[in-house]
């Protein structure tokens, strides 16, 4: 701990459900500030698919009781490795699969900035509740991360930064099969536990969806066969739950 950390090592904080969204998302941007000094760090779910209540309840529970749980820690180790393993490496970044739901808002609220990519069909669509709005679960599922060669280059702002871009987006599109629509809604669905609903589930988003379609309609072509809603977990809908 109080010593440089090499290239080879890696540090990776996991925060559960029953911590708070303000806290969780200063744990991301603290790691966005340890990648500006040249450290190797993520931040990822810790047991998603268990809320708040299960998380204190596993909390207070006996040491043997726990050995005793089907908690699938071997999902966990998996989670930890898929977020920190470079799937990509391009023009002086690295492309990682999310690690943090925050990190899944940034990307959408990225795409709704620039939005200049011709016009595309879409199936799946990730749902920020907090700004009503939403974004492809493909661009939102990969981060670009700057290699430690470019952030003597970039200012703290940029450095900091590690949002997928359309430039990037395009880029690797059809042209690596390693930048998989699959392999990105399965990550958000199993590591970062969004939930996948079909449009008749959710009829009071679908409206703000189609409002949302309205705006952006030069951009974005519905797939014929519908779409599909990726739901963020809690806490991250609360504020949506309770409008």
């Amino acid at each position: 701990m109080f010593q440089a950390q090499t290239q080879s090592d890696t540090f990776v904080s996991m925060m559960s459900a029953d911590i708070d969204r303000g806290k969780r998302n200063l744990g991301v941007t603290t790691i966005y500030l340890m990648r500006h000094i040249g450290m190797n760090a993520f931040q990822t779910a810790l047991l998603p698919h268990h809320n708040s209540k299960q998380i204190k309840e596993l909390n207070n529970i006996s040491i043997e009781n726990l050995k005793q749980s089907s908690l699938d820690i071997t999902q966990e180790i998996q989670r930890v490795f898929s977020i920190s393993e470079t799937v990509i490496s391009e023009n002086n970044q690295k492309i990682h699969f999310a690690g943090d739901i925050l990190d899944v808002f940034m990307n959408l609220r990225k795409w709704n900035e620039e939005i200049v990519w011709g016009k595309r069909t879409i199936t799946y669509f990730v749902f920020d509740p907090l700004n009503r709005s939403f974004a492809p679960s493909k661009f939102c599922a990969y981060v670009a991360i700057p290699t430690t060669a470019a952030l003597s280059e970039l200012s703290l702002l940029n450095s900091c930064r590690s949002e997928m871009s359309i430039n990037l987006y395009a880029k690797l599109d059809g042209t690596d099969s390693r930048f998989d629509g699959r392999r990105a809604r399965l990550h958000l669905t199993q590591n970062l536990a969004m939930t996948q609903h079909e449009i008749s589930e959710v009829p009071q988003i679908f409206r703000l969806f189609e409002n949302w379609l309205f705006q952006h309609s030069d951009s974005i072509n519905v797939h014929p066969k519908g779409i599909k809603i990726l739901m963020p977990p809690e806490p991250f809908t609360k504020k949506f739950v309770s409008c």
